[in-house]
C-alpha cells in the first residue's frame, strides 16, 4: 500500500521546496563556473586569478590568488602574498589537494570560491565553484509537470548480486563502470490503438546502491530531449520493504546538474533504463538550459 503521507502532492511540494533550496546554496551544483582537465607531467605550474593567468573562473578575482604545483606526491596550491585561502576549513599559505578518488576532496577556498580536485576517466580536473556564478544569480526556478496520483507506482526490487556492475556513458562521453545495486520491475498502464483498452505493461529500471538501502537510477523516457532534458533525469527509490517491494514516484524525477551547467560530469541513462513510453512527471528541461 502506498503511503498517503509520504507521497501525496503536500509532501511532494515540500520536498521539492527543499530540493530548490540545495541546488541555490552558495556551494551548490549551480554554482560552478569552471572544469578545468590538469597537464600530467611532474614540475608543471598554473596560476590562479589575475589578467594573464591560466585559470580564471568567473566571480574570481581579478588578483593574482596563487599557484597550482604538480609534484610528485600531486598538485599542490601556493597562495599568493595577498590572497587568504583554507584548506578543509584551516588557514594556510600552501597546501596539497587530495583528489576524490579515495575519499572526499580538500576543499580550497579563495577568492571567494571553492575549488576541489575530481578523477574522472583516471585524468584529474580542477573543480570551480562561486557564488556569484551567473547560473546561480540568474536561477528563477524548475519547470515541472503537475503532481498526478498516477505516476506513484508500487514495483518490486530484485537485488544484484554481490560485486555486480553495468556499463554507462557520462556526460564527457567516456564509459564508466557502476556498481549494480539490483532491478526494480513495474508496471505501467498502455493503451492500445486497435481497442482503445488500457492495459499495464511491465519495465525495469536498473541502478546503483545508496548507502541507506535505496536506488539510484538514472533514466530516460519519450519526453527526454523535449519536455524533459535530453541527457536523462535521475530519481531515487527508497528501500525495499521486508516483502521486496517498492514505490517509485516518478513526480521526483530531476534534473541532472549538466542541465544547469556545461562543468558538470553527469552519467547518463544505461541502455536498460531508456523507457519507451512519456512519463509527464517531475522536473521539465530548465528555462535556462
Amino acid at each position: 500500500m502506498i503511503s498517503s503521507s509520504t507521497y501525496s502532492e503536500d509532501a511532494w511540494k515540500k520536498w521539492h521546496s527543499g530540493r530548490v533550496d540545495r541546488l541555490s546554496e552558495p556551494d551548490g551544483w549551480l554554482s560552478l563556473v569552471g572544469l578545468d582537465f590538469l597537464p600530467t607531467t611532474s614540475g608543471q605550474t598554473l596560476s590562479l586569478g589575475g589578467a594573464d593567468a591560466d585559470l580564471s573562473p568567473e566571480g574570481f578575482s581579478a588578483q593574482r590568488l596563487g599557484l597550482f604545483v604538480l609534484g610528485q606526491d600531486g598538485w599542490r596550491f601556493q597562495a599568493a602574498d595577498n590572497a587568504d585561502c583554507t584548506f578543509d576549513g584551516k588557514a594556510s599559505d600552501e597546501g596539497l589537494l587530495q583528489t576524490d578518488v579515495d575519499g572526499p576532496s580538500t576543499k580550497l577556498r579563495v577568492g571567494g570560491g571553492l575549488l576541489i580536485l575530481i578523477e574522472r576517466g583516471g585524468r584529474v580536473a580542477l573543480r570551480s565553484r562561486h557564488p556569484q556564478a551567473k547560473s546561480r544569480t540568474s536561477f528563477s526556478g524548475i519547470p515541472c509537470w503537475p503532481w498526478q496520483k498516477g505516476a506513484v507506482v508500487r514495483g518490486s526490487f530484485v537485488p544484484a548480486e554481490p560485486g555486480s556492475t553495468f556499463q554507462a556513458a557520462n556526460a564527457l562521453g567516456e564509459m564508466e563502470e557502476a556498481s549494480l545495486g539490483g532491478t526494480i520491475r513495474f508496471a505501467w498502464p498502455q493503451s492500445s490503438s486497435e481497442t482503445d483498452a488500457t492495459e499495464a505493461v511491465t519495465y525495469e529500471l536498473i541502478g546503483t546502491p545508496n548507502g541507506d538501502g535505496s536506488l539510484f537510477v538514472v533514466f530516460a523516457d519519450a519526453t527526454s530531449g523535449r519536455e524533459s532534458y535530453g541527457g536523462g533525469r535521475f530519481l531515487s527509490v527508497a528501500a525495499p520493504d521486508d516483502d521486496g517491494r517498492v514505490t517509485i514516484d516518478f513526480n521526483r524525477s530531476v534534473n541532472p546538474p549538466c542541465a544547469f551547467t556545461p562543468f558538470a560530469t553527469c552519467p547518463r541513462p544505461p541502455q536498460e533504463n531508456r523507457l519507451p513510453f512519456a512519463i509527464e512527471a517531475g522536473e521539465m528541461t530548465p528555462r535556462e538550459h
